[in-house]
């Protein structure tokens, strides 16, 4: 499990005062090679989303597929005991403003793919 927490993701997109394009796309490298893995969008609100990622911006906005949200949830039980639980909802296509991500970490590869899914072509 890689872990992309740690730098500014903002700054990996973010080009400085003057900076060449070459920087731009050198930067923009580093997120572009994990489109279509699974990854987990941790929020400022403590909430996660874990989704494929389908396509981002220079904002760090991204557009998550097939995502969930998980967030933690504490209740309380007889006696003053309160109890914490994940609860799990499933969103499928959205998109997350840059300005609430904390961190990005990846939950999985890409799903590999099939020349066989494709429909053969003609009679």
């Amino acid at each position: 499990r890689a872990d992309l927490e740690g730098s500014n993701p903002k700054g990996w997109l973010r080009p400085s005062r003057g900076a060449p394009a070459a920087t731009m796309s050198q930067r923009a490298s580093r997120i572009i090679r994990y489109v279509s893995y699974r990854m987990r969008v941790s929020l400022k609100d403590s909430r996660a989303i874990v989704g494929t990622l389908l396509a981002f911006d220079r904002h760090l906005n991204v557009v998550l597929g097939d995502a969930e949200e998980f967030r933690r949830v504490k209740h309380k039980k007889g006696g003053g005991v309160q109890e914490e639980r994940e609860d799990k909802r499933s969103l499928g296509l959205v998109i997350v403003r840059g300005d609430n991500i904390v961190s990005l970490t990846i939950e999985g590869p890409p799903p590999p793919e099939d020349d066989e899914k494709a429909a053969p072509g003609g009679p």
